[in-house]
């Protein structure tokens, strides 16, 4: 399995960046009770992300495979992204405007095209920008920009966990902060798959065996049982990919779902991530 290798000069930028970040968001959580004005009020807990960009009239193309996103804390703080870094302020809504105190930003190195465009949208934040909310569509402006965007559960819904191919594509290890992803080995991509019927039951592919059971779901868990599967030796790339399924899909995990990504957590501190067959 091929995994994510950085050298130590990458590791310490890492840590000096995640530091800051985390050091901001400490820093803004405390200092929130004393910004003024209102809180994130129907804005509250949503995600927004953009349908089009306009600069005078005429349309900004982003960055290809770039979308903006907004987020607005229940706890009144702001995130947002324009494909690269994650920008972070604390929010006080007005009748007309959201003001946005001490924005930050993490320090993720990118392609000069999204830093760019990462600076153009903190510019953007940075200027009180008038905003609107029609149901689900947000529209933000200011000096000539407009930025529409559109409720995240109604632009990218979450796909259901029953009926949906769900394809890996990482392999998780630990929990908490000292978790860690990994990529697949070379050779393996696309070929482990998972779909959880609506009659509970479940089929799967290791892309080396295959497996079959029962799958009860609840709130936020998922239970396999009756597990069996095929009964073969696994070439050397793909016996971590293997395993790991074989733990997963043998007995109750937790799992979340964003848009069209799933996340699968053992209680052993094995996991998956896979996105939705589309």
């Amino acid at each position: 399995m091929t995994r994510n290798r950085w050298s130590g000069s990458c590791v310490e930028r890492f840590v000096r960046r995640h530091a800051l970040f985390c050091a901001l968001a400490v820093l803004l959580v405390a200092c929130g009770d004393a910004v003024a004005g209102s809180g994130p009020g129907d804005l509250a807990g949503r995600t927004f992300l953009s349908q089009s960009v306009t600069e005078d009239g005429a349309a900004r193309e982003l960055v290809g495979g770039t979308q903006i996103s907004v987020r607005f804390h229940d706890d009144g703080r702001l995130t947002a992204s324009a494909g690269c870094n994650t920008l972070l302020g604390e929010l006080t809504v007005t009748d007309d405007t959201l003001e946005i105190a001490g924005m930050g930003m993490t320090e993720m190195g990118c392609d000069p095209p999204r830093m760019e465009q990462d600076q153009w949208l903190a510019g953007f934040l940075d200027s009180s920008p008038a905003w609107t909310l029609d149901g689900d569509e947000l529209t933000l402006s200011s000096g000539g920009t407009e930025i529409v965007l559109l409720d995240r559960e109604v632009a990218d819904p979450d796909r259901p966990l029953e009926g949906t191919r769900w394809v890996v594509d990482t392999l998780l290890r630990g929990t908490g902060p000292d978790g860690a992803a990994s990529s697949m080995a070379g050779g393996t991509e696309g070929s482990a798959w998972l779909e959880i019927g609506t009659d509970g039951t479940f089929t799967a592919s290791s892309g080396c065996r295959e497996f079959q059971g029962t799958a009860v779901v609840n709130n936020g868990s998922v239970t396999f049982s009756d597990t069996v599967q095929t009964d073969q030796a696994c070439a050397p790339e793909f016996e971590d990919l293997d395993s790991t399924m074989t733990i997963v899909l043998g007995g109750e995990v937790e799992y979340e779902i964003t848009a069209a990504r799933l996340v699968l957590s053992h209680p052993d501190g094995v996991g998956l991530g896979l996105h939705a067959d589309e």
